[in-house]
């Protein structure tokens, strides 16, 4: 992995962007995202010092894309590592078991949601999501087939996280150019994107390998499978990263939920009648 300075890439959001995208190397992305988002934080705190509204949305929705990649990204080199530690632990055949397992529970609660997928995606558009196929924009390196990868979740993973860099770019159109026609089509497709996210992260939750390993091999082989996962992989180290970066948040007074104005915060009249009672 090349040396890269992060305070001269971040002048050039697209090509930052581009450059974590494109890596394979999870562990690294987010490494990469939590200093990212250091130093926009302290850039974000020094634009409320100066009460900049523009500089201060702009940064918060960079910093917002760089952490939903920093979780996503986590969230597949976990997965990763469970499955290392099944196959280390319980040997190939278990890690088979666990697979197919996960295919057919994903296939079930597929079915479950299947009226709300049809809904918000289209009838086309759900018989991929069936076939576990999520976007021709799937990276290179979400393709590499080897036993350590959960190809299905790493799809959804993904085009949640796609769906969502869509949602961050049409609020940013909304905020310029949200007016009249133009801003009730950027709201259906707001909503339409929300819904989508909302049954990704469904279906993926449902489907966890943890909870079919945890199925599949028992309740009582968890606490094995976590304190290897503790011993040889650095989950833990990548953990603390995110959820610093998820605690460190400004007071902004901004709204940016698309179709609300910005409203500066009001103190209520002191009330003229004592709540003492009278002797």
């Amino acid at each position: 992995m090349p040396w890269i300075d992060l305070k001269s890439a971040l002048k050039s959001e697209a090509g930052f962007l581009e450059f974590i995208r494109s890596s394979y190397r999870h562990g690294t992305v987010v490494a990469l995202c939590a200093g990212a988002i250091g130093i926009l934080n302290r850039r974000l705190e020094a634009a409320v010092a100066r009460k900049d509204r523009d500089g201060q949305r702009y940064l918060y929705t960079q910093i917002e894309v760089l952490r939903s990649e920093m979780h996503v990204r986590l969230e597949i080199r976990t997965d990763q590592a469970l499955a290392r530690g099944v196959l280390h632990l319980a040997g190939e055949a278990a890690l088979a078991r666990v697979h197919d397992y996960q295919r057919e529970r994903y296939l079930s609660e597929f079915s479950k949601l299947y009226p709300e997928i049809v809904g918000a995606v289209g009838v086309t558009r759900a018989k991929f999501w069936e076939a576990g196929v999520y976007g021709q924009d799937f990276p290179l390196w979400a393709q590499q087939n080897g036993f350590t990868d959960t190809q299905l979740l790493q799809a959804i993973q993904v085009s949640k996280l796609r769906a969502y860099d869509a949602l961050v770019e049409l609020n940013r159109e909304l905020e310029e150019n949200g007016k009249g026609a133009r801003s009730w089509k950027l709201k259906t497709e707001w909503d339409r994107r929300r819904k989508e996210i909302k049954l990704l992260s469904d279906l993926q939750f449902r489907s966890a390998i943890y909870k079919c390993i945890r199925d599949v091999l028992g309740e009582g082989f968890m606490p094995e499978l976590e304190k290897w996962m503790t011993l040889n992989t650095r989950i833990p180290h990548f953990r603390k990263l995110r959820d610093r970066s998820r605690d460190s948040k400004p007071n902004l007074k901004l709204q940016l939920l698309p179709g609300r104005k910005f409203r500066p915060e009001r103190t209520p009249p002191r009330s003229t009648v004592s709540s003492e009672p009278r002797a």
